[in-house]
């Protein structure tokens, strides 16, 4: 299976990289291996905590997943891309705090 990069995927790649620069936070490859690990272990256990809470509610769990991903993933992509990026969507969400 081959990947598909695209510019977009390079871009975050290269801001990414940039921002850990910038934060003098330069990682080794176990470094970014082991804080991504914790990191997808840390979302698995909120979304089962979510996942129990809704059961517990009588929510359809499916219905909620799917509202709640079309919903992030649509209204980031619009603040994405009204206010200039991620340094510009960033930009207003410290300015609105």
């Amino acid at each position: 299976m081959l990947l598909n990069v695209t510019d977009a995927d390079r871009d975050a790649l290269k801001q990414a990289q940039t921002v850990l620069s910038q934060q003098d936070k330069a990682m080794t490859l176990a470094e970014m291996a082991q804080a991504t690990d914790m990191s997808k272990i840390e979302s698995q256990l909120g979304q089962a905590a979510g996942v129990v809470a809704n059961k517990d509610a009588g929510v359809s769990y499916t219905q909620n997943a799917m509202y709640g991903e079309m919903s992030n993933q649509q209204s980031t992509k619009a603040k994405l891309d009204t206010q200039g990026g991620v340094e510009g969507a960033l930009k207003v969400d410290v300015t609105e705090a």
